[in-house]
């Protein structure tokens, strides 16, 4: 529980992915690569707006996509979600979303081809912050990433998933 409230207090004053990648895989029960120094990110960027949840909050929900370029696993792709209380636009307070509420797949591109995803996979217990990874394409050229995310919420009456969301990382040759 101290590390799921420091990581909340990290997010919280606006730190980069980058260091908070091997506390949020403990967290969420993905196993990622913690990110090197210097990877690429998109930033988080607000997308959707989720809710009323009782009694009667909503959420802010964000995503970020990145390129890792160094060590251990450069041209791994990942994908960030994170949802904060609105009206926080990705810098507010973390919004603890239930199990299952907070989706998220990356998908990979070599050259402007898509070479694949890691598939959708959803929080295994309540955060605010979800994240999956690998490293899906292979050999040179340049890559990129499409990170993805979808948040349970109120639509058209009745609770269902958001249409999906995406953002591009930046590119790197490798």
């Amino acid at each position: 529980m101290q590390l799921a409230t420091r990581l909340a207090s990290t997010i919280r004053r606006g730190a980069r992915p980058a260091t908070l990648g091997v506390a949020t895989a403990i967290i969420a029960g993905v196993m990622i690569t913690a990110p090197a120094y210097g990877d690429l990110y998109s930033g988080w960027e607000y997308q959707y707006e989720t809710g009323p949840y009782y009694p009667s909050w909503h959420a802010d929900d964000c995503i970020n996509a990145e390129l890792t370029t160094g060590a251990p696993t450069p041209g791994s792709n990942n994908s960030w979600t994170y949802s904060s209380v609105d009206p926080g636009y990705c810098g507010g307070t973390g919004a603890n979303m239930a199990a299952g509420w907070i989706g998220a797949l990356a998908e990979g591109f070599l050259n402007g081809g898509y070479c694949g995803s890691t598939g959708w996979a959803f929080n295994g217990s309540a955060a605010d912050i979800f994240a999956v990874g690998s490293k899906i394409c292979s050999g040179s050229g340049t890559y990129l990433t499409a990170g993805w995310g979808t948040w349970w919420t109120l639509e058209n009456g009745s609770y269902q998933y958001s249409p999906a969301q995406y953002v591009w990382s930046p590119q790197h040759s490798f």
